[in-house]
């Protein structure tokens, strides 16, 4: 449409704040799904790696001929391998342990054990063996959790 002569350029107030309207829309309806994606990511990452420092633990034991020990800090927040740098959970998790000290022995068996983790998404138990240090892993997760 023309006005005085010139062609109409650019959008109306009116248009511009629809447009708003449903971007914002849109943006209220997807964070909430990213941040439990993120969540889930983040609790799996942290289940992860419990596992592996298990793993690693025992791995240590046999190749060492020593024993090796995963520790849990006393915070909750993470656990060391053998006195080394202790390692901080993802995702604001927390674990908790009994006893606070995972032993493995250098022919793989440990004096077993049990860990709980906890994230945003459910606990996960982690139940160490005496024979062979054997490793069984059980997940519970919360409702609306993607676990």
């Amino acid at each position: 449409m023309m006005r005085g002569g010139h062609p109409k350029n650019g959008f109306t107030l009116v248009e511009a704040l629809v447009v708003l309207a449903v971007v914002g829309l849109a943006a209220g309806i997807a964070f909430p799904q990213l941040d439990r994606a993120i969540g889930a990511v983040r609790a799996r990452q942290a289940r992860s790696d419990v596992s592996s420092a298990l793993l690693t633990t025992r791995a240590l034991a046999l190749r060492t001929g020593t024993v090796a020990d995963l520790t849990i800090e006393q915070d909750g927040t993470g656990y060391s391998i053998s006195g080394g740098e202790p390692h901080v959970l993802a995702g604001n998790a927390s674990i908790e342990g009994q006893p606070g000290q995972i032993r493995f022995f250098p022919d793989g068996t440990s004096l077993g054990g049990s860990l709980t983790l906890t994230t945003a998404v459910g606990r996960t138990t982690y139940l160490i063996g005496r024979d062979l240090g054997d490793l069984s892993e059980t997940a519970e997760t919360q409702a609306g959790g993607d676990a």
